[in-house]
Protein backbone atom coordinates (compact mmCIF):
# COMPACT_ATOMS: atom_id res chain seq x y z
CA UNK A 1 0.00 0.00 0.00
CA UNK A 2 1.45 3.54 -0.74
CA UNK A 3 -0.65 6.45 1.17
CA UNK A 4 1.13 9.74 -0.21
CA UNK A 5 0.30 13.22 0.42
CA UNK A 6 2.64 16.11 -0.32
CA UNK A 7 1.77 20.40 -0.17
CA UNK A 8 4.18 22.30 -1.44
CA UNK A 9 4.69 26.75 -1.85
CA UNK A 10 6.39 28.41 -3.99
CA UNK A 11 5.22 31.96 -3.20
CA UNK A 12 6.93 34.61 -2.33
CA UNK A 13 7.14 35.82 1.44
CA UNK A 14 7.61 39.07 3.96
CA UNK A 15 7.31 39.37 7.32
CA UNK A 16 8.26 38.62 11.00
CA UNK A 17 7.23 35.92 13.34
CA UNK A 18 5.85 36.85 16.89
CA UNK A 19 6.24 33.26 17.50
CA UNK A 20 10.04 33.00 17.98
CA UNK A 21 9.79 36.25 19.54
CA UNK A 22 7.46 33.99 22.12
CA UNK A 23 10.32 31.34 22.45
CA UNK A 24 7.86 28.85 20.47
CA UNK A 25 10.07 27.98 17.62
CA UNK A 26 13.70 26.99 17.86
CA UNK A 27 16.44 29.68 15.92
CA UNK A 28 18.01 29.03 12.94
CA UNK A 29 21.68 27.48 13.70
CA UNK A 30 24.25 29.64 12.34
CA UNK A 31 25.66 26.83 10.37
CA UNK A 32 24.38 22.85 9.17
CA UNK A 33 26.88 21.69 7.66
CA UNK A 34 30.34 20.08 7.73
CA UNK A 35 30.61 16.94 9.65
CA UNK A 36 27.97 15.51 11.66
CA UNK A 37 27.46 12.93 14.39
CA UNK A 38 25.85 10.00 14.09
CA UNK A 39 21.84 10.71 15.75
CA UNK A 40 22.02 7.04 17.08
CA UNK A 41 25.00 8.16 19.67
CA UNK A 42 24.99 12.01 19.69
CA UNK A 43 23.20 14.84 19.16
CA UNK A 44 24.71 17.97 18.13
CA UNK A 45 22.64 21.01 17.89
CA UNK A 46 21.84 21.10 14.51
CA UNK A 47 20.46 17.24 14.91
CA UNK A 48 18.72 18.67 18.20
CA UNK A 49 16.98 21.21 16.21
CA UNK A 50 16.14 19.00 12.89
CA UNK A 51 14.88 16.23 15.21
CA UNK A 52 12.33 18.84 17.24
CA UNK A 53 11.47 20.18 13.65
CA UNK A 54 10.24 16.92 11.79
CA UNK A 55 8.72 15.91 15.88
CA UNK A 56 7.39 18.84 16.26
CA UNK A 57 5.90 19.42 12.80
CA UNK A 58 4.54 15.63 12.16
CA UNK A 59 2.82 15.85 15.77
CA UNK A 60 1.14 19.23 14.23
CA UNK A 61 0.00 17.37 11.29
CA UNK A 62 -1.09 14.02 13.77
CA UNK A 63 -3.06 16.71 15.93
CA UNK A 64 -4.72 18.46 12.68
CA UNK A 65 -5.66 14.76 11.32
CA UNK A 66 -7.23 13.72 14.07
CA UNK A 67 -9.57 17.11 14.93
CA UNK A 68 -9.64 17.90 11.48
CA UNK A 69 -8.44 21.41 12.37
CA UNK A 70 -5.51 22.86 10.18
CA UNK A 71 -5.24 26.02 11.64
CA UNK A 72 -2.30 25.68 14.25
CA UNK A 73 -0.63 23.82 11.43
CA UNK A 74 -1.09 26.58 9.13
CA UNK A 75 -0.59 29.33 11.55
CA UNK A 76 3.20 27.97 12.52
CA UNK A 77 4.26 27.12 8.58
CA UNK A 78 6.29 29.80 6.70
CA UNK A 79 4.30 33.08 5.25
CA UNK A 80 4.52 31.74 2.05
CA UNK A 81 2.63 28.65 3.23
CA UNK A 82 -0.18 30.53 4.50
CA UNK A 83 -0.64 32.39 1.77
CA UNK A 84 -1.16 29.48 -0.57
CA UNK A 85 -3.43 27.36 1.82
CA UNK A 86 -5.92 28.11 3.66
CA UNK A 87 -6.98 25.76 7.02
CA UNK A 88 -9.88 24.85 4.76
CA UNK A 89 -7.80 23.60 1.46
CA UNK A 90 -5.06 21.59 3.76
CA UNK A 91 -8.20 19.83 5.65
CA UNK A 92 -9.23 18.96 1.92
CA UNK A 93 -5.71 17.68 1.09
CA UNK A 94 -5.37 15.42 4.10
CA UNK A 95 -8.85 13.97 3.97
CA UNK A 96 -8.03 10.93 2.49
CA UNK A 97 -5.53 9.92 4.89
CA UNK A 98 -6.99 11.48 8.00
CA UNK A 99 -7.94 8.28 9.48
CA UNK A 100 -5.17 5.98 7.62
CA UNK A 101 -2.11 7.35 8.84
CA UNK A 102 -0.98 7.65 12.63
CA UNK A 103 2.09 9.99 13.28
CA UNK A 104 2.67 9.32 17.04
CA UNK A 105 5.43 6.96 15.81
CA UNK A 106 7.34 10.57 15.06
CA UNK A 107 6.89 12.00 19.09
CA UNK A 108 9.11 8.67 20.38
CA UNK A 109 11.21 7.17 17.50
CA UNK A 110 14.53 8.49 16.30
CA UNK A 111 13.90 8.70 12.73
CA UNK A 112 16.26 7.38 9.79
CA UNK A 113 17.62 10.28 7.68
CA UNK A 114 17.86 9.31 3.67
CA UNK A 115 20.44 12.41 3.43
CA UNK A 116 21.88 14.69 6.28
CA UNK A 117 19.27 17.73 7.30
CA UNK A 118 21.35 20.24 4.87
CA UNK A 119 20.82 23.92 3.30
CA UNK A 120 20.01 23.32 -0.23
CA UNK A 121 21.26 26.27 -2.74
CA UNK A 122 17.57 27.84 -2.38
CA UNK A 123 18.29 28.44 0.74
CA UNK A 124 15.66 25.86 2.46
CA UNK A 125 16.51 22.94 5.22
CA UNK A 126 15.53 20.14 4.38
CA UNK A 127 14.79 17.13 6.24
CA UNK A 128 13.87 13.78 4.29
CA UNK A 129 13.73 10.69 6.00
CA UNK A 130 11.20 7.50 7.63
CA UNK A 131 10.18 6.08 10.36
CA UNK A 132 9.57 2.29 10.50
CA UNK A 133 5.79 1.63 11.67
CA UNK A 134 5.53 -2.36 11.82
CA UNK A 135 6.20 -3.75 8.70
CA UNK A 136 5.56 -0.22 6.70
CA UNK A 137 7.69 3.46 6.43
CA UNK A 138 6.11 6.33 7.20
CA UNK A 139 8.26 8.60 4.58
CA UNK A 140 8.86 11.98 5.11
CA UNK A 141 10.06 14.93 3.26
CA UNK A 142 9.94 18.40 4.96
CA UNK A 143 11.44 21.92 3.78
CA UNK A 144 11.65 24.80 6.41
CA UNK A 145 12.81 28.41 5.55
CA UNK A 146 14.13 30.67 7.53
CA UNK A 147 11.57 33.66 8.48
CA UNK A 148 12.49 36.34 11.23
CA UNK A 149 15.01 34.03 12.28
CA UNK A 150 13.48 30.80 12.99
CA UNK A 151 13.04 27.66 10.82
CA UNK A 152 9.08 27.58 9.45
CA UNK A 153 7.28 24.86 7.39
CA UNK A 154 7.31 25.71 3.83
CA UNK A 155 6.65 21.99 1.82
CA UNK A 156 5.57 18.98 3.33
CA UNK A 157 5.27 15.72 1.82
CA UNK A 158 4.20 12.67 3.99
CA UNK A 159 3.19 8.85 2.93
CA UNK A 160 3.49 5.50 4.23
CA UNK A 161 4.73 2.13 1.94
CA UNK A 162 5.80 -1.06 2.48
CA UNK A 163 9.17 -1.45 4.40
CA UNK A 164 11.97 -3.14 2.73
CA UNK A 165 12.90 -6.34 4.36
CA UNK A 166 16.73 -4.95 4.92
CA UNK A 167 14.79 -1.80 6.42
CA UNK A 168 12.50 -3.91 8.80
CA UNK A 169 15.75 -5.97 9.81
CA UNK A 170 17.95 -2.65 10.59
CA UNK A 171 14.86 -1.64 13.01
CA UNK A 172 14.76 -4.91 14.48
CA UNK A 173 11.57 -5.79 13.47
CA UNK A 174 12.83 -9.14 11.54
Amino acid sequence: MVLAFAIATTAAFAGGSALLEQGLLPPVPALLEGNRSNPQTSLTDNDRVALYLVRSTLMTLDDANRTGNYSVLRQLASPSFQQANSAGQLADAFAAQRARLDLSVAALAQPHWDQPPAIGPDRLLRLVGDYIVETERLRFALAFEATAGAWRLFEIHVGLEAAAPQRLQAAGLR
